[in-house]
């Protein structure tokens, strides 16, 4: 006769997981939830860490040089608006003592150039280009007083020799700048062919736009050709995006926020099949 204790230890082990099972919709829901703080929480704080800024001058240039193009974001502030902005700073980068010293300032811009990737799309040649701005300045430093300041975001995109098409989409609050002037320009091996205003390669050389406020266009473009060859034979940016595009909520995913998901993800397939078995 054969021994049926190894079949009650198996039920009565299931009978003891019953109450986990039971558990199991909540605990799935509290995993989503986890889920969503640790994919869609970064994003969201890095996207609206610019929008800090509430009223500003700004001034958005587009440099090709041989070898790259230079991207710069140049923000303006009044002296109370520089105020303000310097004391989110020291508040949320800093030790909210009043001064802002040049640590607290980089961290600051550091965490505002993640969200200006998303804020301002650039496109090579037709592909999405996922860029670095991690050229950054921020002046005045120091005691925070009602004087002026500037921030200035940098980024560079390299080119290889030929003709370049780079559409720039603008999706700051441009509704808090008082006047943008864009400018195109080509210099040391780089010529500007042509410059204007939406996604279509342009057909004129359009050096400076301004606009104020947020009545001006959104999507501006520019074809340069880089030394080394001849107009028309265009070669594919090397910068372009092997992985998810510019802006994607995935593009700035770190490798610890991947880890946690997908351990979520494994626990989340565990207690499900688990409560599948356990449902009449």
């Amino acid at each position: 006769m054969k021994s049926t204790r190894p079949r009650e230890s198996i039920r009565s082990g299931l009978a003891d997981l019953a109450p986990l099972g039971a558990l199991a919709p909540r605990l799935l829901a509290l995993l989503f939830a986890l889920v969503s703080a640790v994919v869609v929480g970064p994003t969201v704080a890095r996207a609206h860490l610019g929008h800090a800024v509430q009223s500003a001058e700004r001034y958005l240039k587009v440099d090709f040089e041989g070898g790259h193009v230079r991207v710069v974001v140049s923000l303006m502030l009044g002296p109370g608006e520089a105020a303000r902005v310097l004391r989110v700073a020291d508040r949320e980068d800093g030790d909210g003592d009043g001064t802002l010293t040049p640590t607290e300032a980089d961290a600051y811009l550091a965490r505002w150039g993640v969200g200006l990737g998303e804020d301002l799309v650039l496109e090579l040649d037709g592909a999405a280009v996922r860029v670095d701005w991690g050229e950054a300045y921020l002046d005045p430093s120091g005691p925070i007083s009602h004087r002026p300041a500037t921030v200035e975001m940098i980024a560079r995109v390299p080119l290889s020799a030929g003709e370049h098409h780079l559409v720039l989409r603008d999706g700051m609050r441009r509704e808090t700048f008082e006047r943008t002037d864009v400018a195109f320009s080509g210099h040391d091996g780089a010529e500007l062919v042509a410059s204007g205003v939406g996604e279509e390669r342009p057909s004129a050389r359009v050096p400076a736009i301004a606009f104020a406020g947020a009545r001006g266009p959104d999507v501006f473009s520019a074809v340069a050709v880089v030394e080394g060859s001849s107009r028309g034979g265009g070669l594919p940016g090397d910068a372009a995006s092997e992985g998810p595009a510019a802006g994607h909520p995935l593009g700035d995913f770190g490798a610890l926020e991947a880890g946690a998901l997908a351990v979520v993800i494994l626990v989340s397939a565990g207690l499900l099949m688990l409560w599948r078995r356990r449902r009449p």
